[in-house]
This record gives C-alpha cells, sequence and structure tokens, in this order.
C-alpha cells in the first residue's frame, strides 16, 4: 500500500498498555508542537490552525526531511490531509504526521514508524518546570558575573524588549485613545497579533544569535534552540529574587515576552541541552 494514501487513524494504534502510553506521550508532544507554531504569524483566528508553510517549517526544523521523506512528498501530504482548506487542523496535523512517518520508515509498521519520528519531534518539547526557580546560587552567581556582557548581546539582538517606558508619551496616549475606539473583538485580535509577532521576533533574535556564536548547529540542533527558546519563554513571571541576582536592569520591558532575565535563563537550558 502506498503510505501517502494511509487513511489509518491516526496514532490509534492496539497493543501493550507500555505502548499505548508511549504513544499518548507522543499525542501530547504533537499537540505542543501544533499549538505553539500555529501562534506564530500575524493571522488570528478563532482556532490554531497551520498554514503550509508552518507544517513545512515544522518538519524542516525537526530535521525529517531526506531522500525518502522529500520536502515535495511533505508538501503532497499536507494538500491530501487537508484539500481544498488552506489550514491544517490539529486532527490534520496528527494523521499527517502519521503519514509522514510512514514514508520515512516504509520498512516498519505504523505503531513503530510513528515512536521512531517521535524521537525526532521530542526535541520541540521541554520539560513542564520553571526554569527559574531550579537555578541554583552557583548558576546565578555566574549570571550575575556576567552581566555586562550579556546585557550588551541582549541589547543587541533584542532591541525592541529593551524598556522605552519614559519616551513617546504623546505617542503612547494615541495608541491608548485608538485602542478605546476599537470594539472588544478587534482589540482582542490586535492584541493576539502584538504578541505574536513579538513572541516570532524574540524566537528569531535567539536563533540568530546562537547561529552568529555558533552554538547552532555546531553544539544544539536548530529544533533545539527552538526548545530552549519554549522552555524559557513559557515562564512569564520572573521571580524578584532572580531578577535582584542576575541584576536585570531592564525589568520594566517595553514587551514582556522575553526580557534580559529569559535571555540570561536560556544558558543554562541550553548548556543542560548540548
Amino acid at each position: 500500500a502506498d503510505p501517502e494514501d494511509s487513511t489509518a487513524s491516526p496514532l490509534e494504534v492496539p497493543g501493550q498498555d507500555e505502548a499505548r502510553l508511549t504513544l499518548a506521550r507522543v499525542q501530547e508532544v504533537l499537540e505542543s508542537i501544533f499549538q505553539f507554531y500555529a501562534s506564530q504569524g500575524a493571522a488570528a483566528l478563532q482556532e490554531p490552525r497551520l498554514t503550509n508553510a508552518k507544517f513545512t517549517r515544522i518538519v524542516m526544523d525537526a530535521a525529517l526531511v531526506d531522500e525518502k521523506l522529500t520536502a515535495a512528498k511533505v508538501d503532497v501530504t499536507f494538500s491530501r490531509v487537508c484539500g481544498n482548506n488552506p489550514y491544517m487542523s490539529l486532527a490534520n496535523f496528527r494523521d499527517a504526521m502519521v503519514r509522514l512517518a510512514a514514508i520515512k520508515y516504509p520498512q516498519l509498521g505504523r505503531t513503530e514508524a510513528v515512536l521512531q519520528i517521535f524521537q525526532n519531534l521530542a526535541t520541540f518539547q521541554g520539560q513542564t518546570k520553571d526554569v527559574f526557580s531550579e537555578l541554583d546560587d552557583a548558576v546565578l552567581n555566574l549570571l550575575e558575573i556576567a552581566r555586562p556582557s550579556l546585557q550588551i548581546l541582549y541589547e543587541g539582538y533584542f532591541p525592541n524588549f529593551v524598556g522605552k517606558t519614559t519616551r513617546g508619551s504623546g505617542a503612547s496616549l494615541s495608541r491608548a485613545a485608538d485602542k478605546a475606539a476599537l470594539t472588544p473583538m478587534v482589540a482582542e485580535r490586535e492584541s493576539a497579533k502584538r504578541a505574536s509577532r513579538a513572541q516570532s521576533e524574540a524566537q528569531n533574535g535567539l536563533v540568530q544569535f546562537l547561529t552568529d556564536f555558533e552554538v547552532v548547529p555546531e553544539l544544539l540542533p536548530k529544533s533545539g534552540a527552538f526548545a530552549v527558546f519554549r522552555e524559557v519563554a513559557k515562564a512569564s513571571s520572573v521571580p524578584p529574587e532572580v531578577r535582584r541576582k542576575i541584576g536585570d536592569e531592564h525589568q520594566q520591558t517595553a514587551m514582556k515576552t522575553f526580557s534580559y532575565c529569559h535571555f540570561a535563563c536560556s544558558f543554562p537550558v541550553m548548556a543542560q541541552k548540548a
């Protein structure tokens, strides 16, 4: 049978209890990946969706493309699971990943192929933990010592995230008036767009920094860099003691997505993954 024409229910494979638990973990990781990539970009949809470009980006970031699973086959898979719909739902995404697994590992059964491709996808899923609470005094001391250099790097790679609370008060009032004139639905959509753009900009800044300093791909794959960003950025609240210890001079940032503390604390996370 042609693996690209598979119509089996995605990730519903009978087997032992241990296999079922593992496949449940695959489901969780797939949903986490889908939600993250679906949140990127300017489009504010009522439900999370992936475009063809974002779906392809996931596959490329996970280093799944090779001589068997070509970029062309990824594009065909999107078309086959979505039909004429330009957006991919979570259910479509799960179906597509099962199809890609069958294409990439034709010698394996469906369960084994899905679990094999999971080894690549697992790098997208950070552990559910607070990276700030896990920093011990030794790490905090090192980050405190390195603060002058790290702060210069942060301001260079994340210029739009440095605090500007004392500038542009007239423009701020104008923006506030414009926001008040918007309907609640439009205001919410605009807010979602700004948050999405900020998150995308911060992620690109971190990946560019790691690439410029040859951390990616020499010490960490690009997918690993994305995992570092997600793990650090999901901690939206930085404990006051961490800010005091690290010496963050930009506690009042223009955008809260990726503060200096987030940038500094990404280093110990990188060290764990490298």
